[in-house]
């Protein structure tokens, strides 16, 4: 990814209990034989539009738009349902790259503790699953979000405002959110960016691309 004299590079994505990737699932982006470009290719439902949505978590948060475009995942969607049924625990992405040639690591974290999975004789399954989701909004919590710089990790202010405006600052100089949706997106979809006429701050930051 280029902006300007600004460049960065996608190494490594890993997720724990992330969405459909129960414990630990990494993808190495390190190009293969001399190519340049990394390609994601499966059936339905082996989890392309999970790592879309991974990597766009870790860098703005939720709530998360898919790959498709037809809802946003919040906090609580994020979590695997397998392991917060199971027992307290972590969901995590961790993306590793290089910017302006420094090494980087952002992880972003959502803690869980176990939910009430019981099921009344007289739910329906719709009735069920409503009550799997509520248990696990409840049961939830925003985690931290850790930045590695060069092997050493940025140390926060302790006052939350201050933190959190850090955190954007540092997430934009790396990548603007509003241009995220030309570096993360649906290759199916690839036509509808070449289509719609894009805003007028958009089209400074492809001037600046080009």
């Amino acid at each position: 990814m280029l902006l300007g004299r600004i460049e960065m590079i996608l190494k490594k994505l890993e997720m724990e209990n992330f969405l459909p990737f129960y414990l630990h699932a990494e993808i190495d982006f390190t190009p293969k034989d001399g190519n340049k470009i990394i390609l994601l290719q499966g059936v339905n439902g082996a989890g392309k539009s999970s790592t879309f949505a991974a990597v766009n978590f870790v860098f703005f948060g939720a709530p998360v738009m898919t790959a498709e475009k037809t809802e946003a995942l919040e906090l609580y969607d994020l979590v695997n349902t397998k392991k917060i049924k199971e027992s307290d625990g972590v969901t995590s992405v961790t993306v590793h790259f290089t910017h302006e040639s420094e090494n980087w690591s952002f992880m972003r974290k959502i803690n869980f503790k176990k939910i009430d999975t019981t099921r009344n004789s007289a739910m329906t399954k719709e009735e069920y699953a409503e009550k799997i989701k509520l248990e696990k909004k409840k049961n939830i919590s925003v985690g931290e979000f850790i930045a590695v710089k060069n092997g050493s990790t940025i140390t926060w202010h302790t006052d939350p405002r201050r933190r959190e405006n850090s955190i954007l600052q540092l997430i934009e100089t790396v990548i603007p959110k509003e241009s995220s949706k030309y570096y993360f997106f649906d290759g199916e979809e690839i036509s509808k960016y070449t289509t719609v006429p894009p805003e007028d701050s958009i089209k400074v930051l492809i001037e600046k691309l080009l």
